[in-house]
């Protein structure tokens, strides 16, 4: 449910622009509800859960399903966790770009959260779909995913597909769609060389630099298959990029940083560490499952170290020439 000036609403219907309508639409799943609210937070409110941390972002209030981030004097994020399938979130903030930042990190965290335990685990990677295979590319944070993705889209734009450029879903020997928009730095702009292009739409973070946002097109998101290849951080100071075959071990340990432990996923301890017996076990629960899909995967697709030079146009050619030719 959305309480809140058009402009909001349509900023998060551009950022989810891609996702597939059918399934978010249908009545059975777990469900996300935000209520965005232009006004400050009664901190009244907040001073009467317990603290319990915080943040780089934020302070955590409330031992049970109920949670209270609050973020300044005038912004906090309201959760009601009693209902395990139905999580609802009311936003709070004058401040129109933290508002819109809070709603949207608070969004991929609740639904990151329900996706779990459905059995679809995001990993912090890159996944593409070209000539016919799939490669999961887990190149670990600031490894320039969403660069090597843009790159990509203007190589090869009628060959390749994505299922995100920053957190496909894993599932037992499948790689699933999950196209949140496509985030630059203004640096990664002018590499790509695309100042003269229509620009990104600024996204202005309290604590992390502007990036600019770019929509998927629904014709460029990958079907759902298996995974043909692993690829791994080989580190970007390479003459010429270079994929080989590697260690198995690698990808275990790509695999357990990025989905198994989620790092670089937005997980928000804020939300997700909720201190209720069901809680807890729900979180032991979505563990386990994560490990299991990692082994499922790495039995399956075998694992490639990928060099890549400071050129990402270079890097996307080799990338593509590999699915077509090296496996």
């Amino acid at each position: 449910g959305w309480v809140a000036a058009a402009d909001w609403g349509a900023a998060m219907s551009s950022d989810l622009a891609a996702w597939n309508e059918a399934l978010c639409a249908a009545a059975a799943l777990p469900r996300v509800s935000l209520r965005l609210q232009a006004t400050p937070f009664p901190l009244n409110i907040g001073q009467s859960y317990r603290r319990l941390f915080r943040t780089k972002m934020c302070e955590a209030r409330g031992l049970g399903p109920e949670r209270i981030n609050i973020y300044d004097n005038q912004s906090a994020a309201q959760l009601d966790g009693s209902d395990p399938r139905h999580l609802v979130a009311t936003l709070y903030s004058p401040n129109s770009d933290l508002l819109y930042e809070i709603a949207y990190t608070a969004c991929l965290a609740l639904v990151g959260e329900l996706l779990d335990t459905q059995g679809l685990h995001r990993i912090h990677a890159l996944g593409i779909s070209a000539h016919g295979r799939n490669a999961l590319c887990v190149l670990g944070e600031r490894g320039g995913k969403s660069t090597l993705a843009m790159a990509l889209r203007l190589t090869s734009p009628e060959q390749v597909r994505f299922f995100s450029d920053e957190t496909p879903l894993l599932s037992r020997g499948k790689m699933h769609p999950y196209p949140n928009r496509l985030a630059l730095l203004p640096e990664a702009i002018e590499l790509l060389g695309l100042k003269s292009a229509p620009a990104g739409r600024p996204f202005r973070r309290r604590q992390f630099p502007l990036k600019y946002l770019y929509s998927w097109h629904p014709h460029e998101v990958a079907a759902a298959g298996p995974i043909d290849a692993i690829l791994v951080d080989g580190g970007r100071n390479a003459a010429h990029p270079e994929i080989s075959k590697c260690n198995p071990a690698r990808g275990l340990a790509a695999l357990t940083h990025s989905m198994v432990v989620g790092q670089g996923v937005a997980q928000m301890t804020e939300y997700l560490l909720r201190f209720n017996p069901a809680q807890l076990l729900r979180l032991g629960n979505i563990g386990a499952s994560r490990a299991q899909v990692a082994l499922a995967v790495l039995r399956t697709s075998p694992v490639f170290l990928f060099r890549r030079s400071d050129d990402p146009l270079a890097n996307a050619r080799a990338l593509l020439n590999f699915l077509r030719t090296g496996l």
